[in-house]
């Protein structure tokens, strides 16, 4: 202590310093996130989209929900993914579409998928997944719904039917969805 001053890390300024670099790293942390999930979400909804059909009420209920939470700029996290899921009909979970924008959506906002599973089973909701149907996709005509993708009941001990950031499942739906118009059979 040369002078009789304090280590420029014992005070007030110091420690006001220190908290703001803290401070910012996390607000560049959070941000990124954001935009990673505000890019995942859009992509897949260029994806799922498909003009030659309406869109089913849960995918559109879905869609709105996380919109609107992206436009206001915040991160969607699992606890809101899971209270959105929770004003779905059960009938809502059973269609092909909004399946297919649930398993996009888990992808997109990196869903913690044993809370996902539970909530379902807690809330004796159907567990259903996408998986493609090679037999079913016609080569492109302008005029027809696409239907190269059907669900089955979702396997949840052990591996995941849904798609993760690192790769942690099986091929689903948002990979079969994005081959439309990359040919067919």
């Amino acid at each position: 202590d040369a002078g009789g001053r304090r280590p420029p890390a014992c005070t007030v300024l110091g420690y006001l310093n220190r908290h703001r670099h803290v401070v910012e790293k996390t607000r560049k942390t959070q941000h990124a996130a954001f935009l990673q999930q505000v890019e995942k979400f859009q992509s897949h909804l260029r994806l799922l989209a498909d003009p030659n059909r309406d869109p089913e009420r849960g995918e559109v209920y879905l869609t709105n929900c996380f919109r609107h939470v992206l436009s206001a700029g915040l991160v969607v996290d699992t606890a809101y993914f899971l209270r959105v899921l929770q004003n779905l009909e059960p009938e809502d979970l059973e269609r092909t579409a909004t399946v297919n924008m649930l398993a996009a959506c888990c992808d997109a906002f990196d869903v913690d998928l044993k809370r996902y599973w539970a909530f379902l089973k807690s809330h004796s909701l159907p567990c259903m997944a996408p998986h493609p149907c090679p037999d079913q996709v016609r080569s492109w005509e302008d005029w027809a719904p696409w239907n190269g993708v059907g669900l089955h009941a979702a396997r949840h001990e052990g591996k995941s039917q849904v798609p993760r950031g690192g790769g942690g499942g099986s091929e689903s739906s948002v990979v079969a969805v994005a081959t439309r118009g990359s040919g067919g059979p």
